[in-house]
């Protein structure tokens, strides 16, 4: 764990995938989103990144079929090709504007 500050913000940095299963799955009801995503909401509305409690949990429950392992070696593949085609003809030391690449 790193803990460090951004003006009057206080961030715990998990880094440890132990910790971050406690904190997301074992010990959920016992951790609250901070300040800064309760003010997204606002902006972003109720979503996954967002929610809390019985909403989050339920929806959460319907996105996981989506990250299955079984479904990770079927996007691997397709992901690994598109980013293989994004990089085709890099050059080391030229800078890309990755968003100008991707939109073409």
């Amino acid at each position: 764990m790193a803990q460090f500050k951004i003006g009057h913000l206080r961030i715990l940095l998990l880094n440890h995938p132990d910790f971050i299963k406690e904190v997301l799955s074992t010990q959920q009801d016992n951790f609250v989103k901070g300040r800064p995503l309760k003010m997204a909401k606002e902006l972003l509305g109720e979503g996954l990144l967002t929610s809390e409690g019985d909403f989050h949990k339920h929806h959460s429950r319907i996105m996981q079929t989506a990250f299955h392992r079984k479904m990770m070696d079927i996007y691997s593949p397709v992901m690994s090709e598109f980013a293989s085609r994004l990089m085709n003809g890099w050059k080391n030391g030229t800078s890309v504007d990755i968003l100008k690449k991707w939109s073409e």
